[in-house]
Formats: C-alpha cells, sequence, structure tokens
C-alpha cells in the first residue's frame, strides 16, 4: 500500500492547513506531546494568530535541533483574561531535544504518532498540521486523465485537482483528511468524477465544494466525517449522481433542484437529516 500524503501542488516550504476546532490528534485518543514557549505569549500582546503559531513553531525558538513538526496548536481557554497559547507539536519518538531556555512540554500517553489527522472538536482550541514539501509529480503531467489511487493508506489533505487534464479521479478507501481549496485550474476544468468515499474528511459539506469545477457528473463522499446542512453557493448544472450517504450531514433538505437540476442518482443514507420531504425532493423532476 502506498502511504504518506498526496499534495503534488507547488510548494517551496512547508505549509500549514487548518484541519479544525479542538486539539490534534494522529487518531482517536492519541493526542501530541505539547511544547509551549514564553514567547507564545509574552511577544504577541496575549493574541495568538495561526500566523504568528506558524512562525513561532518553524523559527528558531523551541529547539537547537532539526524541526520535525507536525503542525502546531493555538489554545484560547482563558478568554476572560485574554491569554491565548501556541503548542507546537512533534510526532512521538521525534522531539526537538534539546530544548531551548523558556520552553516547557506536556507529554502525552500515548502520544500522537506521523501527521496530524483529526481533531477532538474541543472548543479551547484550533488545530493546524503541516504538510511537507514534495516534488511537481502531477503538475506536468498534461496527458493523464483517470486516476486511481484507491485502497492505499494515503493521508493528509488531498487536491481533487491536481493535475490540469484528469477527468476521473478514484481516492477511495484512504485516510485523507480534508480536501484542499480550490485554486489551480478555472472552473473549466477536465474533472467529471471523483469518488472519495471511505476516508476520514471532516470538513463541512459547503466548504467541500466552494469553487469546485461546475461541469463535475459524479460526486462520491460517502463513508467519511461530514458534517452540516446540505447547502453550496454554486450550482452544478451538469451534476447527474451525488453519494454523501453514511456522514454526519444534518438539518433539513434543501431546494436541490436550484443547485443541481440535472441530478438522477442521490444517496443521503445514514446521515442526520430532520425535517420532512417537501420542495427539496418533490419539485425535482428528473429524481
Amino acid at each position: 500500500k502506498l502511504t504518506g500524503m498526496l499534495d503534488p501542488s507547488t510548494v517551496e516550504d512547508f505549509t500549514a492547513t487548518f484541519i479544525g476546532g479542538g486539539s490534534c490528534q494522529s487518531r482517536a485518543e492519541h493526542y501530541y506531546t505539547l511544547f509551549e514557549h514564553r514567547d507564545s505569549f509574552a511577544e504577541n500582546g496575549g493574541v495568538v494568530t495561526a500566523k504568528f503559531c506558524n512562525e513561532l513553531c518553524r523559527g528558531d525558538k523551541i529547539s537547537t535541533a532539526g524541526s520535525n513538526l507536525v503542525g502546531f496548536q493555538i489554545w484560547r481557554g482563558d478568554v476572560a483574561n485574554l491569554s491565548e497559547q501556541c503548542y507546537c507539536l512533534y510526532s512521538d519518538g521525534e522531539l526537538p531535544l534539546p530544548l531551548k531556555d523558556g520552553v516547557t512540554f506536556d507529554e502525552e500517553t500515548p502520544a500522537g504518532t506521523g501527521p496530524v489527522m483529526l481533531t477532538d472538536n474541543n472548543p479551547d482550541n484550533v488545530c493546524y498540521g503541516y504538510t511537507p514539501p514534495t516534488p511537481h509529480t502531477f503538475l506536468d503531467s498534461r496527458k493523464l486523465a483517470a486516476v486511481n489511487i484507491s485502497h492505499n493508506d494515503l493521508s493528509g489533505p488531498i487536491d481533487i485537482l491536481f493535475a490540469p487534464s484528469v477527468k476521473s479521479l478514484d481516492a477511495s478507501h484512504n485516510s485523507f483528511t480534508h480536501v484542499k481549496p480550490f485554486k489551480k485550474y478555472k472552473s473549466s476544468h477536465s474533472l467529471r468524477t471523483f469518488d472519495l468515499s471511505s476516508n476520514l474528511i471532516s470538513q463541512e459539506f459547503a466548504a467541500l465544494l466552494v469553487d469546485k469545477p461546475r461541469n463535475l457528473e459524479e460526486i462520491n463522499l460517502s463513508n467519511n466525517l461530514i458534517s452540516g446542512p446540505i447547502q453550496t453557493s454554486e450550482q452544478f448544472d451538469f451534476l447527474r449522481r451525488l453519494i454523501v450517504g453514511s456522514n454526519k450531514l444534518s438539518g433539513t433538505l434543501p431546494n436541490l433542484p436550484s443547485k443541481f437540476p440535472n441530478l438522477v442518482d442521490l444517496n443521503l443514507s445514514s446521515n442526520m437529516i430532520t425535517g420532512s420531504i417537501n420542495g427539496g425532493l418533490t419539485n425535482h423532476l428528473i429524481l
């Protein structure tokens, strides 16, 4: 099986990616050892931004050893005193010793190992993971039309538009945690179908579809951790198949014909959708 992260975008340095609200984990109940430097709040006026935390953890603040960072975490628990703190996260067994003056750490047991995969949704924390630089493997593959990387152990973020001519992508049965924002190509991208079923994607439904190509025909996101209502600001005139069963979707059925006018196959099974079947389905002339 293939392992590691699939991030073929042009990257010049380590990139911090928002994972979600909560404490960072490599898997359920496996938290990272927290390293805190006194400068994480003293030099920043009690307010810790992601930019500040990123610079602190990647800078020469924590250790004299080489960096084995997997991410960072912002604690915002003491709102009354406007006190926030930045914690740098390292994979277990790769701790940044020797530590510099002013650094303390709280070791977790069992400790997180490897890349940041998920959060525990603790409202007092915000989690970011690092994606290491990757060779420009796919960006130059201008004739690549179909990609199947299913049934591996690939993790971290995935850019579904990672090659300019890809029409079909099957990345199901992996450990991808989130879909990267659409930046690289125009909305006329050639992608028609993608399958990300059976991963660990924990984003909200609306965020997943922002600025994605509107000429998509098939989307399979079943068996993930996708939450929120079924809504999108985009319109997909060509989408005929939308499979999002076995997730954590909530809310009521939206007006599907307004966003997906040509949908013929819809699977919303095993979610937490409430309300009645009203205009969201009964007004759809094709379903």
